[in-house]
C-alpha cells in the first residue's frame, strides 16, 4: 500500500515538472541578442537575466562594464545574479518539499515509519529553506553595495 502511494506521488511530481517544462517551451523567452531585449530586466519566471545588475548605455550593455579596472566587479555580479537565481529556485524547492511532506504525513494513515519519514522531509525542508533565505538575503546585500544602491 505504502509503495503505491508512494508511486503516485512520484508520478503527481513529475507531471507538475512536466507541465512546468512544456509552459517554459511556450513561453516566448527574452532574446539575449537583441538589442531591443538587453538592459530591459526582462525575467523568467521571476528569475532575473545575467545582466540585471550590470550598467546600460539605452538598450545595450555598456562597454564600461568590461574595461580592465572594472572587469571584476562585471564577473562577480553576474555570478551573484547567478547565485540568486538559484537560491530562488532552491527556496521554490523547499516550499515544494514542505507540501510533499504535509501530503505524505496526511496519508501515512497512522503508520509510524511514514510518519516518521514524513516529518524528517518536514524538519529538512524547513531549515534548507531557512538557509536558503539567508544565503538571498547575504547576496542580495553584497549586490546593493558593489552595484552603490545601498539597502
Amino acid at each position: 500500500m505504502e509503495k503505491k502511494a508512494e508511486g503516485r506521488m512520484q508520478k503527481f511530481i513529475r507531471g507538475i515538472l512536466a507541465m512546468f517544462l512544456m509552459v517554459a517551451m511556450v513561453v516566448e523567452m527574452p532574446d539575449g541578442a537583441s538589442a531591443a531585449t538587453r538592459c530591459a530586466n526582462n525575467s523568467f519566471f521571476g528569475l532575473k537575466a545575467w545582466y540585471a545588475y550590470l550598467d546600460c548605455e539605452g538598450t545595450e550593455i555598456a562597454q564600461s562594464n568590461f574595461e580592465s579596472t572594472k572587469i571584476a566587479t562585471t564577473v562577480w555580479t553576474v555570478v551573484l545574479t547567478v547565485l540568486n537565481d538559484l537560491f530562488f529556485v532552491a527556496g521554490i524547492l523547499a516550499v515544494v518539499l514542505i507540501i510533499v511532506s504535509g501530503v505524505q504525513f496526511i496519508t501515512s494513515a497512522g503508520d509510524p515509519g511514514a510518519a516518521a519519514k514524513a516529518k524528517k522531509t518536514l524538519t529538512g525542508a524547513i531549515v534548507g529553506l531557512v538557509i536558503v533565505l539567508l544565503a538571498q538575503v547575504i547576496v542580495n546585500t553584497i549586490l546593493a553595495i558593489m552595484n552603490g544602491t545601498g539597502f
